[in-house]
């Protein structure tokens, strides 16, 4: 549970995001040096790989609480950003193969 659920915490931001100039990113993370640092590796990475950052947008998402006890997305306001997010944590199934909300 812990690893799936870790991946899918880390796309739901990406999914609720925007692209943006990856410029516009370094600018926006600079207060946080992890942060800055993981941004500069991520970039390197993709330039080793032969992505092409300069025509390439990453995603930048507002930094997201999540509470672990609940495992939900805090959410101050209807249709705030943690509402979607929220939205995301599942979705609806098709019968017979239907996840029940207590497992």
């Amino acid at each position: 549970f812990l690893s799936s659920a870790l991946c899918h915490l880390g796309n739901i931001p990406y999914r609720v995001g925007a692209e943006t100039a990856n410029d516009d990113i370094k600018e926006a993370v600079k207060a946080c040096a992890e942060t800055t640092d993981s941004f500069l590796r991520f970039l390197d990475h993709l330039t080793a790989n032969g992505v092409d950052i300069k025509k390439t947008p990453s995603v930048l998402s507002p930094v997201m609480d999540f509470d672990p006890v609940k495992e939900r997305f805090i959410s101050k306001a209807k249709y705030d950003l943690g509402f979607w997010a929220n939205r995301l944590l599942t979705r609806d199934y098709r019968r017979p193969y239907v996840v029940p909300d207590k497992v």
